[in-house]
């Protein structure tokens, strides 16, 4: 359910960072690696609010992209 309304604000709110990277946690818990890593790169485009974040959002694409998910574009 959750995944439209990310989508949906991600959308609407170009500034809205935040969406993206919730949208990477929903799809990753979901099994849709490639995803995940479209919707982490989306955050760090859209430049996270906090360094640490973006660092924390860095090192999950960096997991995701070693177990084989997909490689950077």
């Amino acid at each position: 359910e959750a995944l439209p309304l990310y989508r949906r604000a991600l959308a609407s709110d170009p500034l809205y960072a935040h969406a993206a990277v919730r949208l990477g946690v929903a799809l990753e818990a979901l099994g849709d690696l490639p995803g995940a890593l479209d919707a982490y790169r989306e955050y760090l485009r859209r430049g996270p609010v906090i360094a640490a974040d973006g660092e924390a959002v860095r090192r999950k694409i960096d997991g995701l992209e070693q177990e084989g998910a997909r490689p950077p574009p």
